[in-house]
């Protein structure tokens, strides 16, 4: 072994227990910023005429910044030029749905780590086409799972460690992107439970009912229902899929478990607070498909009365037909459900 690989192995290695030794203090407010988890150096570049964009990244300690090698099976797996994505993801924002793209590996080596030797990367490049995404509303995932663990080559074996951050927001900044890493917890698991809900399986859905259920019960200690319910609101409004049905359903199921009273007056008050000045229409959008998921003769009549509300208001005409389509749904629902139970 070259001195020069001998001396990163070493230093990694330093790094890696730094990181397990500092994990208590991540609790203590004067001592949290010491400790490290294993990271990735991102950089973007992006095309705004070709509406193309290239994702670099390079896997680094937690202290020293040193290259660190990941399974590549973690990131995912190319047959010929197509990629599948295993825990990687470049997705647009408001649907969760990933980008394809053409991936280049980096650093690419069997490592001794198995008999038939396992193999790692330094990192990738990641050259996606936008096409009909939004170009404003990107992220990136490379964690697995809600912990956000990362499968490294540590001595001959590959170990799972922790991994920060779990997303990156891709922010659009004068035809180039600034990297935004989120570092927070709560947000990163109710990100990682909402992107399940829409995407994942049955027992991948069930599970991130139950994680949003833990979430919500933990808040009850100092929030009411209602209150917990807005803030879910704010943040699928500011983070997640709003147009999404699965999502949708899957929140209708966690609200069915916490049993909030009003929760179409909750819903109607939302749509109201994010119209005029405030004016978001992601907000509207999620309030409205939420009324649709939940079928109730009460959401009925909410959405009746937003509709009535904005007849006359100056907004796209596509959001009042959200708006008919979403009373038409419902009450064809409710019809359905008087027919079931209908003596035959």
């Amino acid at each position: 072994m070259r001195l020069k690989d001998y001396l990163r192995k070493q230093g990694v290695a330093l790094d890696l227990w730094l990181s397990r030794r500092t994990r208590s203090w991540e609790s203590l407010p004067l001592l949290h910023y010491l400790h490290r988890d294993v990271t990735a150096d991102v950089e973007i570049g992006s095309s705004p005429l070709e509406r193309r964009l290239e994702v670099s990244v390079v896997f680094q300690s937690p202290y020293l910044h040193l290259p660190v090698e990941v399974s590549k099976s973690q990131i995912g797996e190319s047959v010929g030029t197509e990629f599948k994505p295993a825990a990687f993801r470049l997705f647009d924002w408001h649907t969760w749905a990933h980008i394809d793209g053409r991936m280049e590996w980096r650093g690419e080596r069997l490592a001794e780590a198995s008999p038939e030797g396992t193999p790692v990367v330094r990192g990738f490049r990641y050259q996606a086409s936008l096409g009909r995404f939004a170009s404003d509303s990107l992220g990136l995932r490379i964690a697995e799972g809600v912990d956000g663990v990362v499968r490294i080559l540590v001595g001959n074996g590959i170990t799972p460690v922790r991994f920060q951050p779990q997303y990156w927001i891709l922010d659009p900044r004068s035809g180039t992107r600034r990297v935004t890493p989120i570092r927070d917890t709560e947000l990163a698991m109710l990100l990682v439970s909402l992107s399940e809900l829409c995407g994942g399986s049955a027992s991948a859905h069930e599970k991130a009912v139950d994680r949003l259920a833990q979430w919500a019960a933990h808040k009850k200690q100092n929030k009411s229902g209602e209150q917990i319910l807005v803030e879910l609101l704010m943040r699928i409004r500011d983070w997640g899929p709003t147009g999404e049905g699965p999502m949708c359903a899957g929140i209708k199921e966690l609200l069915q478990r916490l049993d909030i009273a009003g929760q179409e007056r909750i819903l109607f008050e939302f749509y109201a607070e994010n119209w005029g000045v405030r004016n978001n229409p992601n907000g509207r959008e999620i309030a409205i498909n939420l009324l649709r998921a939940l079928a109730t003769k009460k959401a009925l009549f909410t959405l009746e009365a937003i509709l009535e509300f904005v007849r006359n208001q100056a907004i796209p005409q596509e959001e009042v037909n959200s708006i008919e389509h979403a009373i038409d749904q419902v009450a064809e629902s409710l019809r359905q459900e008087t027919r079931e139970t209908l003596p035959a």
